[in-house]
C-alpha cells in the first residue's frame, strides 16, 4: 500500500464492509488500517482492565481509532505494532518522575528505527482525542498539553445555559476540536459537537492512562458536564440542541447513552456539581449577559 494513497473514504459516510462511523468523523474504513485485533490491543494498552470494574469497550475509542487510521494512511506511522511500541515508551518516559519532559528528549525507537518527535506528538494527541495538527510543544509536554485549556482551579459555579446565551444574542458555532470547546470570539461561542460516539469516549476518559499521566483525567467529565449545564440539566433540551447542530443522534441507542452520560456524572447537589468540574472551561462563568 502506498503511503501517499490517503484514507479510504466512503461517500456520504456509508460503510462498505467496514466499521460503523459516527457522523462527525470522516467515513474512513478502519478495517483497512486497524483490524479488530489491532483495536482491541490498543484498547488494552490505553484502558487496561481493572479488577472489579467494567472494562471499557473498544466502541468507546472510535475517535482514537479514526485519528490513528488517518495517521497510518498518511504514512505518519506504519502499523499497529509501532503505535503500541511508541505508546508504551511514551507512557514510561512521562512517568519517570522528571520535572520536565521535552518532546525532543523522549528518544523513542521502534523496530524500524527512531521515531520522529512529530510522529510521537501526533500519536499522543490521537490517544487523548486532541486535534492531530496542533503545534509541537517546545517545552515540557505535560505543561504544554494542560495549557491548551483555560484551566482555572478557582473558577466559580458554571451557571450559564443555552437559553441565557440565546437571550444575549450569542451565536453558536459548532466545532469538532476539543481545544476550541467553549471559546469566545465576541458574540460567538464555539461548542464541541457531540454524538453517541463522543459521549462514550468522554464518559470513560477518566480511565485513559495517557490522559491521567498528563493530568487531564477530569477533562472528559468536564466536557459532558459543561454541555449538560448548557442544557440547563434538562433532557428535554436535547432536541433543541440537535436543531442547532450541536448534538446529532443516529439512533435510539445513542440517544439513551447520551442521556446516561449526562445523568451518570458524579453529583452532590445541583449547586455544587459545577464547582466539582469546571476548571478547564471557565470562559463563560462571568459572561456579560
Amino acid at each position: 500500500m502506498s503511503n501517499n494513497a490517503g484514507p479510504v473514504l466512503r461517500h456520504g459516510g456509508k460503510q462498505e464492509g467496514g466499521s460503523q462511523q459516527p457522523p462527525f468523523y470522516p467515513a474512513i474504513d478502519m478495517d483497512v488500517y486497524l483490524s479488530r485485533d489491532d483495536r482491541v490491543a490498543i484498547r488494552n494498552k490505553l484502558y487496561p482492565d481493572t479488577p472489579g470494574k467494567r472494562p471499557v469497550q473498544t466502541a468507546h475509542l472510535i475517535p482514537v481509532f479514526v485519528s490513528l487510521c488517518t495517521l497510518i494512511s498518511l504514512g505518519a506511522t506504519r502499523n499497529r505494532l509501532s503505535i503500541i511500541d511508541v505508546f508504551d515508551q511514551l507512557l514510561a518516559r512521562l512517568r519517570d518522575g522528571k520535572a520536565e519532559t521535552r518532546l525532543d528528549d523522549l528518544n523513542i525507537s521502534v523496530r524500524d528505527g527512531p521515531v520522529q518527535p512529530a510522529t510521537v506528538w501526533r500519536i499522543l494527541t490521537s490517544m487523548i482525542g486532541l486535534p492531530t495538527g496542533l503545534p509541537l510543544p517546545t517545552g515540557d509536554v505535560r505543561t504544554h498539553v494542560q495549557a491548551l485549556f483555560s484551566r482555572d482551579e478557582n473558577s466559580s459555579s458554571f451557571s450559564v445555559s443555552l437559553i441565557d446565551l440565546m437571550t444575549a444574542d450569542v451565536i453558536f458555532v459548532p466545532t469538532t476540536k476539543l481545544t476550541e470547546h467553549l471559546t469566545l470570539d465576541g458574540k460567538k461561542v464555539k461548542i464541541l459537537q457531540l454524538d453517541g460516539q463522543r459521549a462514550r469516549f468522554f464518559h470513560s476518559f477518566h480511565e485513559n492512562q495517557l490522559a491521567n499521566t498528563l493530568g487531564l483525567s477530569r477533562l472528559g467529565q468536564e466536557v459532558l458536564a459543561s454541555i449538560w449545564a448548557l442544557l440547563d440539566k434538562d433532557i428535554d433540551m436535547i432536541p433543541v440542541v440537535e436543531g442547532l447542530g450541536l448534538i446529532k443522534i443516529s439512533n435510539d441507542f445513542e440517544r439513551e447513552f447520551l442521556q446516561l452520560s449526562f445523568q451518570d456524572l458524579p453529583t452532590t447537589t445541583n449547586a455544587e456539581v459545577s464547582q466539582c468540574y469546571f476548571i478547564y472551561f471557565p470562559c463563560l462563568y462571568s459572561y456579560p449577559l
